[in-house]
């Protein structure tokens, strides 16, 4: 797992710290096999960076797995990554996610997106 944010160091929320691995301007999607937006995300600037759409609209065509937890989910609607599509998982909360995530990595890519996307 990598933390990527609008800047370097740490980032807080409530009494967790997490250690920045990348910033959004030193990463791309090619490194990672799923990306998840985190609930607090959306209004940020992380959230409104357009390198953050470019981000998941690259993961979203190479059918790689994508969630939102919370307000993401208007991080990916304003990116215009498709909620209802295959292997896109909208969660209020993150009770769920490991469990989706984990079926969605197991198939490397999103074949029925992939699919969808070509027409097929």
């Amino acid at each position: 797992m990598r933390v990527v944010a609008e800047h370097g160091g740490e980032v807080a929320s409530g009494g967790d710290t997490e250690v920045v691995d990348r910033t959004i301007l030193t990463t791309r999607s090619v490194e990672y096999d799923a990306v998840v937006v985190a609930d607090g995300t959306a209004g940020t600037p992380i959230g409104t960076n357009p390198r953050t759409a470019v981000l998941l609209q690259e993961a979203f065509r190479h059918g790689k797995a994508i969630a939102a937890v919370g307000d993401g989910a208007d991080v990916l609607a304003a990116a215009g990554v498709d909620a209802s599509a295959p292997d896109v998982t909208v969660t209020d909360g993150a009770k769920d996610l490991p469990a989706t995530l984990r079926t969605a990595l197991g198939l490397h890519r999103s074949w029925d997106r992939l699919a969808s996307l070509a027409g097929v």
